[in-house]
């Protein structure tokens, strides 16, 4: 039913967030304890409010390659002008996509570790990766990999059966872990070199 489904994506986005202060308490070297999984669920609607003002601000930016590529679709020109405005349609929902993605992926980093508000959360993260955009795309590029690699023996245990599933599933989960404190490093860093 609805009310399971997001019930369940809540519960997981609160594990995710007590994740992100394990993975914080690991960096800044303190201690760390089971219950700090449970540590986020406090700011579950700060960063479901800032989820949707992070999507909507991404959904803004493809607003004008989304435009392009329906203009290319219904104007009945050349083929060649068409599919070239469709290119570039496609080139502007894209691109603007993954800047403000790169630039704004801190805001939930910045809800657990300073408590910050929803607006506040994401002007801090536009705020440390000015100037980063390039690293933190590389960097999040990598990380992607690793994941896709991590996936490979689940997609062959799908393929196998489901006992093996099970098994596999532990590298996936894994590789969400290390994302999540790779990730707070990289928040860690830039955020320290912002303070003055």
């Amino acid at each position: 039913s609805i009310v399971f489904i997001i019930t369940s994506s809540l519960f997981n986005q609160g594990i995710s967030l007590g994740l992100i202060c394990v993975a914080l308490k690991l960096i800044n070297n303190n201690e760390v304890t089971f219950s700090l999984l449970f540590s986020g669920f406090h700011m579950l609607f700060q960063y479901v409010a800032a989820s949707i003002i992070y999507f909507f601000i991404l959904l803004v930016g493809a607003i004008p390659g989304a435009g392009m590529l329906l203009f290319s679709i219904y104007q009945g020109s050349a083929v060649n002008f068409s599919s070239i405005i469709s290119m570039l349609g496609i080139l502007l929902i894209i691109i603007p996509t993954i800047y403000l993605s790169v630039r704004l992926q801190f805001y939930n980093y910045f809800l657990i570790d300073q408590e910050c508000g929803v607006v506040e959360s994401i002007q801090k993260s536009a705020a440390i990766t000015m100037g980063h955009v390039l690293e933190l795309f590389i960097f999040g590029a990598y990380l992607s990999l690793i994941v896709l690699i991590s996936l490979i023996p689940f997609s062959i245990g799908i393929a196998i059966g489901t006992p093996l599933v099970i098994l596999l599933a532990v590298p996936v989960g894994l590789s969400f872990v290390f994302t999540i404190i790779a990730l707070g490093y990289v928040y860690f860093i830039l955020n320290k070199k912002s303070i003055p």
